[in-house]
């Protein structure tokens, strides 16, 4: 993934997949095993979003990932 606002200075020709900021971790009851999301979408390097197809499904950044939310009898009882 690209740190930087112009992807010429990463050395990408094309279309990119970009990510947005990891959402808050969502588990049922409140607490617990989660999950948290973010967007990705397919970018060309002047910021315009494309179709996704143009983009390289392979070097695709995940969508989801696990989390793990203490419930409130835990908090501050354990360092997470």
């Amino acid at each position: 993934m690209c740190k930087y606002a112009s992807f010429k200075l990463c050395g990408l020709d094309g279309p990119v997949s970009v990510s947005g900021a990891w959402g808050s971790c969502y588990a049922i009851g409140g607490c617990g095993e989660g999950r948290r999301e973010r967007l990705v979408w397919c970018s060309e390097a002047d910021g315009r979003t494309v179709l996704e197809v143009m983009c390289d499904s392979q070097s695709e950044p995940p969508t989801s990932k696990a989390c793990f939310t203490a419930c409130r009898h835990h908090r501050g009882k354990y360092i997470l």
